[in-house]
C-alpha cells in the first residue's frame, strides 16, 4: 500500500493549497497605501537603495505596495504603483488554483489527460511568465525615462 504522500496528485494539491494561503495570509496580515506597506497596522520603512544611490526605480519598485494592493482589491492603485504586483497577485492566485486543479485530474483521469493538462499549464505559465516580464520591462523603462526627463 503506498503512503498518501507518494499518491498521485498529492504534491499539487499540497503545493498549489500552500500558494493560496500564503495569498490568504498576507491579505489579512499586510495593507498598503502609495506611499508604505503595513503589517498588522505598523509601517515597514523600506527606501529602495537603488533609487536612494542612482535616482532611478529599480525593476522591482513598488511591486510588493502593488501585490498588496492586488490583494485587498486595488488593482488599479497597484497597477499604477507597478504591474508587478498585480501580475505577481494574479500569477499566484491562478497557479494555485491551477494546481489543485490539476491534483483532482491526475488523481481521478486518465494518464492521458494528466499529461495533457501538464502541457496546457506549462504551456499558459511561460506564456504568462513572457507577457508579464515584458509588461513589467516597459513599466520600468517608462519609470526610468519620466525620472530622467523631469
Amino acid at each position: 500500500m503506498r503512503s498518501y504522500a507518494s499518491q498521485a496528485g498529492f504534491a499539487a494539491a499540497v503545493l498549489g493549497t500552500v500558494l493560496i494561503l500564503q495569498l490568504a495570509v498576507a491579505r489579512i496580515v499586510f495593507t498598503a497605501d502609495d506611499d508604505l506597506i503595513y503589517f498588522l497596522g505598523r509601517p515597514i520603512h523600506v527606501v529602495c537603495w537603488v533609487k536612494q544611490r542612482w535616482g532611478v526605480p529599480c525593476p522591482a519598485c513598488g511591486g510588493s505596495r502593488g501585490f498588496i494592493l492586488a490583494l485587498h482589491g486595488g488593482f488599479g492603485q497597484g497597477w499604477r504603483i507597478s504591474p508587478l504586483g498585480p501580475l505577481a497577485a494574479i500569477g499566484m492566485a491562478a497557479g494555485g488554483l491551477a494546481l489543485l486543479v490539476f491534483s483532482q485530474i491526475e488523481r481521478r483521469a486518465s494518464r492521458q489527460h494528466a499529461d495533457r493538462f501538464r502541457r496546457w499549464f506549462a504551456t499558459t505559465a511561460l506564456t504568462y511568465g513572457v507577457a508579464a516580464t515584458v509588461i513589467c520591462t516597459v513599466a520600468w523603462l517608462s519609470a526610468v525615462a519620466q525620472v530622467r526627463a523631469g
